[in-house]
Parts: structure tokens; sequence; C-alpha cells
């Protein structure tokens, strides 16, 4: 007598359109938590004050801007070696190469994008505010601080994507020390893969294994 065993179907990859919508809204709510008070923030403070502010934005998004491109460009393999001898940070690296589109969607798309529109309307805020003291016309202004903010944008971020390529693993594996290190503050490993079930022997079973069918 035969024995049947069921084997899983694969799961149906959302589409397109409904991933981009769900950037989208995720950006949306980012922008909005983010945005309203760092101009808040900016509009209330001095100016030697504010002007750090908006550097450190403009720092954040460079920062991931690189993770996106590094994580591309990582090779996988000396990853999986490193992860087989427990070495810190080489699971979690793994983890944000293995999911090398969402991430760098996340880190660039998402991010560079609410970034640059914080860091925008917080030196506009800023540079208002120095046109209304020094008598100047806030068209004007407004004008500079857009071209500054993007001058730093696209300068920053073309400066340092030769970098992560060069160097992608080492910034892969600085980020998922990272990730270690926040998984131990917060106490949840959410980047241990809970696909593998153990089978009879206790053996964790390979992600590539699969399962007979029809077997005697």
């Amino acid at each position: 007598m035969k024995r049947v065993v069921r084997v899983r179907r694969p799961r149906r990859r959302p589409s397109a359109w409904g991933t981009g919508l769900g950037l989208g809204f995720l950006g949306f709510f980012i922008a909005v938590a983010v945005g309203l008070p760092s101009e808040t923030l900016v509009a209330r403070l001095p100016v030697y004050l504010s002007v750090p502010i908006v550097l450190l934005i403009v720092a954040v998004a460079i920062v991931l801007d690189m993770l996106g491109v590094a994580v591309t460009a990582a090779d996988p393999v000396p990853f999986h070696a490193r992860s087989s001898n427990r070495e810190s940070g080489a699971r979690q690296a793994l983890w944000l190469v293995a999911r090398a589109d969402r991430v760098a969607s996340l880190a660039m798309d998402i991010t560079g994008d609410v970034t640059a529109a914080v860091a925008g309307a917080a030196v506009v805020s800023i540079l208002a505010g120095l046109a209304d003291d020094l008598g100047l016309p806030r068209p004007l202004m407004n004008a500079l601080g857009i071209g500054l903010v993007t001058f730093l944008f696209i300068g920053g971020k073309a400066g340092v994507k030769a970098y992560s390529i060069r160097h992608a693993n080492a910034i892969v594996h600085v980020a998922g020390v990272a990730l270690e290190w926040i998984e131990r503050a917060v106490r949840v490993e959410f980047t241990r893969n809970r696909s593998r079930r153990p089978n009879r022997r206790g053996r964790e079973r390979p992600p590539g294994e699969g399962r007979r069918t029809g077997a005697p």
C-alpha cells in the first residue's frame, strides 16, 4: 500500500501593483510620522541647531542608500560559511541578502524619498525664517533650499555608490551585526528562518530539500 504525503503548494507572490501600493502607503505613514515632528522641531529651534538636524537626515538617507546598493551586490557564499561557524551578524546578513529586492526598495526608494521630502521641508522652513530676518524674497530662498537639498542627496548618494559596490559584503556584514544587536535588545529574532521544521531524526530540513510523493 502506497503512503501518500501531501505536498504544500507554493504561495502566490503578490502582484507588482499590490507591492507598489503597499510600499506607497508605508512611505506615506513614515513621512507623516517623521515629517511632522521634525519640521515642528526645526521651526522652533535656532538655525545653528536646525542645520545639524537636516544634515543628520541627509546622512541617514545616504547610509541607507549604501545598504540598498550593497545587498544587491553582495555575494551570499561567504555569509553561508560564516553562518555555519556562527559568526556574529552572519545569519542576519544572509537574511538581508536573501531579501535584497525588498531591502533595497525599503532602504533606497521609501526611506530615500521620505528623507528627501522631510529634509526639503526642514530647509525651506529654516530659510523662510532667514528670509524674514534678512528681508530677502521667500521664493528665492525656497528655491535655494530645494537646490541645496538636491545637491546633498544626489551628490552624496552618487559618491558612495561605487564604494558600496566594492565593499558590499563588508557593509552588509556591519548591517547584520547591527540587526543582531537589535534582536538581542528587543529579544525578538525576526531574521530567523521559521519555515524549517525538524524531521523525524531531529535534524532541520534544508530549504531546498523536497518531499517524496507516492513512496512505497
